[in-house]
């Protein structure tokens, strides 16, 4: 065969092994702060975020008003300025991020997100874990309502 044939087939193998082998040293994120809610429907859950450089306190707040038994409605409110998410188990989007403080210098240890993944529904109520990533520890989090939840995937 064909010396370039080699070389390429060679080169493909070898990004093929660097490609499976970036993901056998992969882990999931170490969140800051995890808290799992059942909420009925339109009962709100609050996170009381204090930035702790100026000690203001913000409200962050989310509740879901609808669900099909494939999609969920929920509406989250940030800054006073409200938003509508559209979960979907049928087209996998579960996982919604939003951006609390905005990056200084680096984003990717700077930043301070919230993310909401919409876990199940069950008896009329639906389970949501939410998770705050916050590497440079800006941050202060509280939750309301402080009730504890059963995670039935540990």
């Amino acid at each position: 065969m064909n010396k370039a044939f080699w070389l390429k087939s060679f080169f493909k193998a070898f990004l093929l092994c660097v490609f499976c082998a970036s993901f056998a040293h992969s882990r999931p994120p170490a969140w800051t702060s995890t808290k799992l809610f059942l909420l009925a429907k339109d009962q709100k859950a609050y996170l009381f975020i204090t930035e702790k450089a100026t000690l203001r306190k913000e409200t962050f707040e989310f509740s879901w008003t609808l669900y099909d038994g494939l999609n969920l409605v929920v509406h989250s409110k940030w800054r006073l300025y409200p938003r509508q998410i559209m979960f979907s188990r049928r087209r996998g989007l579960e996982l919604y991020s939003q951006n609390i403080l905005l990056a200084r210098k680096n984003p990717y240890l700077d930043e301070v997100r919230v993310y909401i993944e919409f876990l199940s529904f069950e008896a009329g109520a639906a389970k949501f874990g939410v998770y705050v990533m916050d590497k440079s520890q800006r941050v202060g989090i509280e939750y309301y309502p402080d009730q504890e939840v059963q995670d039935e995937q540990n």
